[in-house]
């Protein structure tokens, strides 16, 4: 007889991470023991049977399709969970699943982003009603959870997200964070020795450092966006200048042979406004595609950052031995397997980062050219007006303003062009790397 919500409810600890492992049908192949504990279901109900023995019946399947059609395409994901534990209590998890070998890894943690997680739990409700409406009309399971995904796409719209993946870029690192803030870290063990000592000091290492990348990143959150917005201001006011400037040409036009010298470089300064508006065009593309990187980075180094502390939390259970001693050795490769390839991500993410900065830096200094020749035009000719035409010199000052408003623009954008991210990827490179080969020692090592 299976389980069934008794309405009950039991909370994630802060700093109960936990995972579990599955082969690629989705058949559990390791859990730990925070697993188990939070399932209310001992190991052998959980290893050796789907996932979905935890599934809860509000969950609509639409989520899972989304969730699997991603790892089945390679990519690591992320979704908010509400779970049916054993004794038929209810447990929400915020939950990243990753490829791993010929199956995947998925780490667990404590909601933390409640504004995010009640966006998901609303949507749920509304889409799984459409989904059991269509089961009741006679649409297979299947069919019903893949016109449930476009549904539940759709319903991230309002809340300014065109896909799902724009919403677990924005879910992953926000909900890191504000586990980070409420998180005591991983706690030291100054009496253990041998692998697991080893082990938790290079992992608590290996943590930090991408905690640290994680803040940098935080720090900057929101530049890219922002600048999105000013440049878009700025190529209004760009459109103002030209309208400015025809004005000006047509009183000009009208009293030619008076100002023949402004008349004839009207049509130069028509040129050079346009110049300057395909140059923004050209910062504008680089600041979005520097957006889209920046968001994608985020992502991936809050789930290294996850995959880290869950590996360093298991390291603790082991320590204090909490954990299945026989399945310890695996489930440790699988962890360290799991870290390594997030942390390629990462630092590919870095690499396409630093590439984007340095192709918005050059579109920056075309641009500075561009409005300085407009401006040192534009000066001149208000030189000419001054003496030959003087109700025109305030529209210049304005253009002049304009012109100035642009320039601070370009100014701002250098901002989101020198903020490269540091990184030490050699030295976190090189602690994984022992943490690899002590996760794959069966014995205690003698250095």
């Amino acid at each position: 007889m299976s389980v069934q919500p008794t309405g009950a409810m039991h909370e994630v600890g802060v700093d109960q991470l936990f995972f579990s492992t599955t082969d690629g049908r989705g058949i559990i192949t390791q859990a730990n023991q925070v697993f188990t504990d939070l399932a209310r279901l001992p190991i052998d109900a959980l290893v050796g049977h789907p996932h979905n023995v935890v599934r809860h019946p509000e969950m609509p399947g639409a989520a899972f399709r989304i969730v699997w059609d991603m790892l089945q395409a390679g990519k690591p994901t992320c979704a908010y969970v509400k779970n049916l534990a054993g004794d038929g209590s209810t447990y929400w998890t915020f939950a990243t699943m990753t490829p791993l070998g010929d199956g995947y890894l998925s780490v667990r943690s404590r909601p933390s982003a409640p504004r995010l997680q009640r966006v998901a739990d609303d949507l749920y409700a509304a889409v799984l009603q459409g989904e059991q409406e269509e089961r009741n009309a006679g649409v297979r399971r299947a069919e019903a959870a893949e016109h449930g995904s476009v549904r539940l796409v759709e319903g991230l719209a309002p809340f300014g997200f065109e896909t799902y993946e724009e919403f677990i870029r924005q879910a992953l690192p926000a909900e890191v964070a504000a586990r980070t803030s409420q998180s005591q870290g991983l706690p030291p063990r100054p009496g253990a020795t041998g692998k697991f000592g080893l082990l938790l000091d290079l992992v608590g290492d290996v943590a930090r450092n991408v905690a640290g990348l994680g803040l940098e990143l935080t720090a900057g959150h929101g530049l890219a966006d922002e600048l999105v917005v000013d440049v878009a201001r700025a190529r209004d006011t760009l459109d103002d200048l030209a309208a400015t400037i025809g004005r000006m040409s047509a009183e000009i036009e009208a009293v030619r042979d008076r100002t023949p010298a402004l008349a004839l470089t009207a049509p130069k300064l028509a040129a050079r406004c346009e110049r300057v508006a395909e140059s923004l065009n050209a910062v504008q593309e680089s600041v979005l595609r520097m957006r889209d990187l920046r968001a994608e980075l985020r992502f991936s180094v809050a789930l290294a950052q996850l995959q880290s502390e869950a590996m360093g939390q298991f390291v603790l259970g082991v320590i204090d031995g909490l954990e299945d001693e026989a399945t310890t050795d695996h489930a440790l490769e699988s962890l360290a397997a799991a870290l390594r390839d997030g942390l390629r991500r990462a630092n590919e993410d870095l690499g396409r980062d630093s590439e984007a900065a340095v192709a918005l830096h050059d579109q920056i200094v075309v641009a500075d050219e561009e409005i300085a020749r407009t401006r040192l035009l534009l000066n001149r000719w208000r030189e000419m007006a001054a003496a030959d035409l003087q109700q025109t010199v305030p529209q210049m000052d304005a253009a002049l303003a304009a012109l100035g408003a642009v320039e601070d623009l370009t100014r701002g954008t250098e901002r989101l062009a020198q903020s490269t991210i540091g990184f030490d990827a050699d030295a976190t490179d090189g602690l994984l790397s022992r943490v690899e080969r002590l996760a794959a020692t069966r014995a205690v090592p003698v250095s």
